[in-house]
């Protein structure tokens, strides 16, 4: 009789036990209704939970979700280019932030462009509503942050800013209370957060909102860019970098309709050198020339554009922007020129398809197409790939003077998983001109009184049966990228880049006569000349914590070879010009002077830096780099016999800097 009492009460226990776990859970037997947006647990700024008014036997209930498929967001952008995250779980980029009016008050959409899932933290504060989105980073090309007043009744204020590297803070200030906010994950748009203001619902029957005006600025143009890693071999903001860094981004590029660096370093105050057709795009920075400078590309030493005699250009169909540092650089690419450095980044492949075809009509004759196509080869997008080309024939204001250009550039990726990535690019540039003197026209004659006469401003100087040069350039290269675990990386990169020209010719003018109408000239004769370049970097970036400091350490070792063979040169004398009567094919007089070279440079570096941050608002960075540099000259000159010069020299480079800046 006990035994039976004693089962009679443990199946009470049973049942009883049962009822309370399907109070408890009854989220688990609800499907998540199949619409564009799902609402997301913990919604509202009171946190509050409607509990059920149904309770399900066990029979009732189903299954838990075993999978967060229905969370999976598609991305809203359509042109951004996959980066390979330095952390195991990745860090998402917020790329926008949309602010809609909504029957019930707004809707804030932060638009990211990955698939992963955000982690987001809500809670009140007074009369605000703060959620920290973790694992997401703020990468708005107007500004580090997103700020909007008044945007319905009810909002004062509404912001959006970096935390940190990984989480994302959104702010929603009520002018009364705090907002009710519930949170949704939209398939199309992004991470969407529904906002009720205490206005709206306090707001009561017949009662008229007060009429407020809002100035929207115009739409965001991209030409701002918060980062870039000239300044320490690192993605990193620019307030950030103990230097003076500018980025000059595609936005301004295309707006502008630049053909060349010199255009768009005119942005920044940066001109040529007083022969840009001869001396490729040799610049001056701070005063400096950087012909003896490094220029960048992709952040490997890459120094034909100031190749003397071939006038080398680089292609900006492939360029994705353009960034300079000012000042010395010797700390993170060796021997250099102290006014500053450039460097040329390329576009990468996109991960969605991406098709565009330009066509240019100018003045003078100018007639430029271009390609640019992008996508995934596979369907996984594990493999993408990007292809340039554009074709330019164009006249000058200066009578017989051309210039023709193809240009193609392809690059290819395979991303295998989203720590392991490599990249593998090419170009090919092919260039024919009349290359002519850039000396000008005498003063005499143009800005000034002539007794013979105004001279006319397209009359040519030179030769044009013999002022003739052609160009053919190209690199070929790759970049490994591999993230060990959430903390640790590894970049290797490696460009061999070589530049071909042959027997080319230039009549350069000297001086005005005193008859005021002739001009002396001499011929200056380029052999035939090879020209190549080897680059190569390996680096490891870590990042850890020690006695509460955040480093961020780099440690790395380049390599860089110059070759030049032979690079030679004749100067000859060459019959006057009669400006106001110019007769050209005329015969070349005798040689007065001539050289002939070969050169060899091999650059070994090894670096180091650590980037400190010590507080939000203050950071150090500190490094070194030493340099070993050996170079041999085998010169001949006219009459002369050969001689070779050899040299073998070490530098050590120290870096010490503070930074500080308001939060």
């Amino acid at each position: 009789m006990a035994v039976e009492k004693l089962f009679v009460l443990f199946r009470r226990c049973l049942l009883f036990t049962a009822s309370m776990v399907a109070y408890t859970l009854p989220v688990l037997s609800q499907e998540i209704p199949k619409t564009d947006k799902q609402p997301l647990p913990q919604q509202t700024a009171a946190n509050q939970v409607k509990p059920t008014q149904k309770i399900y036997s066990l029979n009732d209930m189903q299954s838990a979700f075993t999978s967060a498929t229905y969370l999976l967001r598609t991305p809203r952008e359509h042109n951004k280019v996959s980066q390979l995250s330095q952390a195991t779980t990745p860090v998402m980029s917020v790329t926008d932030v949309k602010v809609n009016t909504t029957d019930k008050g707004i809707e804030i959409i932060l638009v990211t462009p990955s698939s992963e899932k955000l982690s987001v933290s809500g809670k009140t504060e007074g009369n605000s509503y703060v959620a920290d989105i973790k694992n997401a980073h703020f990468q708005l090309t107007s500004g580090e942050s997103f700020q909007q007043s008044k945007p319905s009744a009810g909002i004062a204020l509404v912001t959006v800013t970096n935390v940190d590297t990984n989480t994302v803070r959104l702010t929603v200030v009520g002018k009364t209370g705090a907002p009710a906010v519930e949170l949704f994950d939209s398939q199309t748009e992004g991470l969407v957060f529904g906002v009720t203001s205490t206005a709206t619902t306090q707001q009561t029957p017949g009662e008229n909102p007060a009429i407020e005006l809002e100035v929207i600025a115009p739409p965001d143009t991209g030409y701002r860019v918060p980062d870039a890693t000239t300044g320490t071999r690192t993605n990193t903001l620019n307030r950030d970098i103990p230097q003076t860094v500018q980025v000059v981004p595609r936005a301004v590029i295309e707006d502008q309709a630049d053909n060349r660096i010199g255009d768009v370093l005119r942005n920044l105050g940066i001109g040529q050198n007083s022969e840009p057709s001869r001396i490729g795009e040799s610049v001056i920075i701070r005063g400096f020339d950087v012909e003896a400078s490094n220029s960048l590309r992709d952040g490997l030493r890459d120094n034909f554009t100031s190749l003397i005699g071939t006038p080398f250009q680089n292609d900006l169909a492939n360029i994705e922007r353009v960034e300079v540092l000012r000042g010395p650089a010797s700390v993170l690419y060796g021997n250099g020129s102290p006014g500053g450095v450039y460097n040329l980044i390329t576009k990468q492949p996109l991960n969605t398809p991406y098709y565009s075809i330009q066509g240019n009509v100018g003045s003078y004759s100018l007639y430029k197409s271009s390609i640019d196509f992008s996508g995934p080869l596979t369907p996984d997008k594990k493999l993408l790939y990007r292809l340039n080309a554009d074709y330019e024939n164009s006249g000058s204001y200066i009578n017989n003077v051309y210039v023709k250009r193809a240009f193609v550039a392809p690059v290819i990726t395979w991303q295998p998983n989203q720590d392991t990535k490599l990249t593998i690019s090419g170009e090919y540039l092919s260039s024919q001109r009349l290359d002519f003197s850039p000396v000008g026209l005498p003063a005499i004659g143009t800005i000034l009184p002539n007794p013979n006469g105004k001279i006319p401003p397209n009359t040519y100087l030179g030769d044009p049966t013999l002022d003739k040069v052609k160009v053919t350039q190209g690199r070929a290269g790759y970049k490994f990228e591999h993230n060990f675990s959430d903390k640790w990386s590894l970049y290797n990169s490696f460009s061999y880049a070589f530049a071909e020209r042959p027997y080319t010719t230039n009549i350069t003018p000297t001086s005005l006569d005193a008859d005021n109408r002739t001009v002396s000239r001499f011929d200056q004769i380029w052999g035939p000349t090879s020209f190549s370049n080897l680059s190569q970097d390996t680096h490891v970036v870590g990042k850890f914590n020690t006695f509460g400091l955040e480093h961020q350490l780099l440690v790395g070792v380049d390599w860089y070879q110059r070759i030049v063979s032979p690079y030679s040169f004749i100067l000859r004398t060459f019959p006057s010009l009669d400006i106001y009567n110019p007769v050209y094919r005329q015969t070349p007089g005798d040689i007065f002077a001539g050289r002939k070279d070969k050169e060899r440079i091999d650059d070994l570096g090894i670096y180091f830096q650590d980037q400190l941050a010590i507080a939000p608002n203050l950071k150090l960075v500190l490094g070194g780099r030493g340099d070993f540099e050996d170079q041999k000259i085998v010169a001949t000159t006219l009459n002369n016999p050969e001689s070779v010069t050899s040299q073998s020299n070490s530098a050590f480079s120290p870096r010490l800097a503070r930074i500080s800046h308001k939060q």
